[in-house]
């Protein structure tokens, strides 16, 4: 895991990022911010200002639904490019224990085939563990004693833990606070999971299962706002903080963020989708409620995310699929200027085609051809590893042009966005390369540019440029971005 640094700490009603002066208070964000009409706008990437490494590798973590579309080789490949660091994979209780015979299924062939190839393209795996959902619908009818239920459960999670060692981390149960659920009964089972994670996590201190200790996180809420926070984060950190049981752990927290409204019942369902800033404050709110508390600040898990979260239409419309992608970076931009926060792509074919990384065929089946998402996702990925100075073209809400540069000293990199939401602003401006590494400067160099335009909703990006050019100190180019769409810029000390 990244390093925590010390962060800001603000009030949950001090929490709106939307007004003029958050950003500066809290400092949330890394770069230099600049409002106003992109005509004759010079953006720089500064290679001689280095912000260390990114807090994370941004986009080397997936959220995976459970074989829904077969996988076929063409996606596996496509899937192995993006290296993925994380993976988040669902047990799935159904398919492993009967609940009215008790017969365990452990070996299940969904489940084998769905963990065998996720841990084969991944450093690290997290479980999603519905272990109070189950809990409720057997024991707390009578159907199963507790001591059964609590023995099957720890049985299956050992019996994956051995199969597939990378599992790490341990997220407990998946949006209670949409199936109607209460604080107080999510925490009641949440405890009693950590109690079988701790028997499980004994044995792997005794050398009896390989791999490392398991990490303990929840409340893995639908969505986080000021309101959420509240009425869920904050009772489940209290309960957390008063449970005396030796065996509780909380290692990550965990929600899900798509920009969802606060109060459906009055107000538009689409009202923070041109709103990514409104995620800047997350790692201080929480933080300050952990502090608080005396509770260690621990890393967050957004282990699902994006622009969009419930049913679309079919077929999507064109120009979500960018909608989902530049907004993607948009949030993972601010995620990245807050320290030890993972977000997770939702996800490689989910049902509504506009979240889904790949396409459809005609009949019906998921194909390796990429989207844009995909292709903001590996964008993402071929960043190197240091982070760079670089500026942007945003307004309060954290629309317009967004930049991540990052370097090596044979390799710099600056990727561009111009996440509008349903707006229609394209934006033209020169982007500059300054302070280049020393190898740049005495050798040639390759450029290479490489986008994601409106006229193209699937398929390989547009190669737009592909040279090589004399030894620079600095380079600079002419650029123009539509509504929605990003580029890669990439310069290399050619071989």
């Amino acid at each position: 895991m990244a390093a925590l640094l010390n962060v800001p700490v603000i009030n949950a009603n001090e929490f709106n990022p939307g007004r003029p002066d958050f950003k500066a208070e809290f400092g949330l964000l890394a770069e230099k911010s600049t409002a106003g009409d992109s005509k004759g706008i010079i953006l720089q990437a500064d290679f001689a200002a280095s912000l260390g490494n990114f807090t994370h590798q941004p986009g080397r973590a997936l959220s995976a639904t459970p074989g829904r579309s077969g996988m076929r080789e063409d996606q596996w490949q496509k899937l192995k490019e993006l290296q993925f660091e994380y993976v988040r994979l669902w047990l799935m209780f159904p398919l492993i224990i009967n609940p009215e015979t008790k017969k365990e299924t452990f070996g299940n062939v969904v489940m084998a085939n769905y963990f065998s190839k996720y841990s084969a393209i991944t450093q690290k795996i997290l479980v999603n563990y519905p272990f109070g959902k189950h809990y409720r619908e057997l024991v707390a009818k009578g159907k199963w004693t507790e001591a059964e239920y609590l023995d099957e459960m720890g049985k299956a999670l050992e019996y994956f833990k051995r199969h597939y060692p990378k599992i790490e981390f341990i997220e407990i149960d998946n949006e209670p606070n949409a199936s109607g659920e209460k604080p107080a009964g999510y925490y009641s089972t949440y405890t009693k999971a950590c109690s079988v994670i701790a028997r499980i996590n004994s044995k792997i201190a005794a050398g009896s299962l390989l791999g490392p200790t398991l990490k303990v996180g929840g409340p893995t809420l639908y969505k986080l706002d000021v309101t959420e926070f509240q009425k869920w984060m904050d009772p489940f950190l209290s309960a957390y903080a008063a449970d005396p049981s030796p065996y509780k752990r909380l290692d990550f927290i965990s929600y899900h963020q798509y920009l969802l409204r606060e109060n459906p019942k009055v107000q538009d369902a689409e009202i923070y989708k041109d709103s990514p800033a409104r995620v800047a404050g997350e790692r201080a709110m929480i933080d300050a409620a952990l502090k608080s508390r005396g509770l260690p600040v621990v890393p967050f898990m957004i282990t699902e995310g994006g622009l969009y979260a419930g049913e679309q239409p079919e077929p999507t419309p064109s120009r979500d699929f960018f909608i989902k992608a530049a907004g993607q970076l948009a949030l993972d931009y601010f995620y990245l200027n807050q320290p030890g926060i993972i977000p997770y792509r939702w996800t490689v074919d989910a049902i509504q085609p506009v979240k889904a990384l790949f396409v459809k065929d005609g009949s019906g089946q998921w194909t390796g051809e990429p989207r844009p998402f995909y292709h903001a996702t590996l964008f993402e990925t071929q960043l190197p590893a240091q982070r760079y100075a670089s500026e942007t073209l945003l307004d309060a809400k954290g629309m317009g042009l967004g930049t991540l540069a990052g370097g090596s000293p044979r390799k710099v990199s600056v990727l561009v966005w111009n996440y509008q939401w349903k707006n229609t602003a394209a934006k033209d401006f020169k982007l500059n390369l300054k302070n280049l590494p020393p190898d740049f400067i005495s050798k040639p160099v390759r450029v290479k540019v490489q986008a994601v335009r409106q006229t193209r909703d699937h398929g390989a990006p547009n190669l737009e440029k592909d040279e090589t050019i004399a030894p620079a100190r600095n380079f600079s180019l002419p650029l123009h971005l539509g509504p929605n769409e990003f580029l890669f810029v990439e310069l290399s000390v050619a071989n």
